[in-house]
């Protein structure tokens, strides 16, 4: 059984795999009983033949694999590009939201200033209630 040569577009599916590997392994199956024929067999020739033609289609397949998982390697790069933009885009945005947020707000020792009337008159309220 010899699948199909699939495009770098087309992803070849594990039964699809698994189907060519069973394949290959009943036609290799076949051709080592071939070997063991007598020396000057030509069952013997024949079997070194098809072995040949065997493996020559193994390497095709195994570089049409390789082009199909480079091909989906370099969409799922890109997809997952796309996917980063827009929360690069966030990110960027609400970190200048939280640096503007923080430039128009009192700073720390502002408050503390605001506030320490109102703590002062806690603690003096506080000595008096101890007397």
């Amino acid at each position: 059984m010899r699948p199909q040569h699939n495009t770098p577009e087309q992803s070849f599916t594990p039964e699809q795999v698994a189907a060519w590997i069973a394949a290959t392994e009943r036609k290799h199956a076949t051709l080592h009983r071939l070997l063991a024929e007598p020396l000057y067999s030509t069952f013997r020739e024949q079997a070194l033949l098809q072995l040949s033609d065997l493996f020559k289609e193994a390497l095709e397949q195994v570089r049409a694999l390789s082009e199909t998982l480079q091909a989906n390697s370099e969409a799922l790069c890109g997809c997952a590009a796309r996917l980063r933009e827009p929360s690069t885009v966030r990110r960027d945005r609400s970190a200048r939201a939280r640096a503007q947020r923080c430039q128009e707000g009192p700073s720390p020792e502002e408050i503390h200033e605001a506030e320490r009337p109102l703590l002062d008159g806690f603690k003096s309220d506080g000595n008096q209630a101890v007397l």
